[in-house]
């Protein structure tokens, strides 16, 4: 089984979405291995190459078929990024 990281860039009217990356990870690897590296994949990837797109993301963990389509509502994980000014928002609780 393998899997690949996505990141995707969510629309404003958030009806559909524009795949930006996705990475090939090692046949070897199980999932349970790669959730862990997921997030910080995203960010790392965001800043080299979208530092002031700001914007709506979604990073997932998914099995590619074998054409290499993704099928996200089968995602083993998912990751949700706001990134505003070059870095991630984070929530505050007060």
């Amino acid at each position: 089984m393998s899997y690949a990281y996505v990141l995707v860039r969510w629309h404003a009217d958030c009806r559909w979405t524009e795949r930006l990356h996705l990475t090939e990870q090692p046949a070897d690897s199980t999932a349970e291995d790669l959730v862990p590296g997921l997030r910080g994949w995203a960010l790392e990837l965001l800043n080299a190459t979208n530092p002031t797109n700001d914007g709506e993301y979604t990073a997932f963990l998914i099995e590619p078929d074998p054409d290499g389509r993704c099928e996200f509502e089968d995602a083993y994980y998912i990751e949700d990024i706001l990134w505003f000014y070059g870095s991630e928002c984070v929530a505050v609780n007060t």
